[in-house]
């Protein structure tokens, strides 16, 4: 699903969507950061894997069906 599509989408539910993508800038992630902390960008996660199952999570991701961010848990803090 594209960026166009996902956005008429959420258009219909009267919501905002947009999407970044990012190489590792320093100052880029400095901006996001500054917008999670204020509330004005929330970060969409569908699945949250242990790195135990990191191979599903990655056929999860190929599979196209991931509606938002699918994250592999390291460890707890």
């Amino acid at each position: 699903v594209g960026a166009t599509s996902m956005r008429s989408k959420f258009a219909k539910k009267k919501v905002t969507y947009d999407h970044v993508v990012g190489r590792g800038n320093g100052e880029i992630m400095a901006l996001l950061t500054e917008e999670l902390v204020n509330g004005r960008l929330k970060a969409v996660i569908d699945k949250i894997y242990p790195f135990e199952e990191c191979l599903d999570a990655m056929k999860y991701l190929e599979s196209g069906k991931a509606a938002g961010k699918v994250v592999i848990k390291i460890s707890d803090p």
